[in-house]
């Protein structure tokens, strides 16, 4: 998937759909890893964080000449939703997911 990023002529909305599914799949894993292999969980919610921030920003500000996504943009609202749902239930950022969740609506 990581090869399909960034690729020349790529619309906004697909650079933040292949970014919210990279960062989606190391949630996944990091939820399924043990906390006793903390080393790893932290590497794992270290990059699920970089790709959600990444998909985030690019949701919001578009990309180079591109234009960002619309605020009802079905791709934007799912990436919010898991984002918060990374941040409430992964993280423990009860707080952090609640206000970017107020700020979407």
């Amino acid at each position: 998937m990581k090869y399909c990023i960034n690729r020349r002529g790529n619309s906004t909305e697909s650079e933040v759909f292949f970014n919210k599914m990279i960062a989606d799949y190391y949630r996944f894993l990091g939820e399924f890893t043990k906390k006793e292999k903390k080393r790893e969980f932290d590497l794992l919610i270290k990059e699920g964080t970089k790709y959600y921030e990444q998909a985030l920003r690019l949701s919001m500000d578009g990309h180079g000449f591109k234009k960002a996504l619309h605020v009802c943009n079905r791709t934007r609202l799912s990436l919010i939703l898991h984002y918060c749902n990374f941040k409430y239930e992964t993280l423990g950022q009860h707080s952090e997911a609640l206000k970017l969740a107020d700020a979407t609506v």
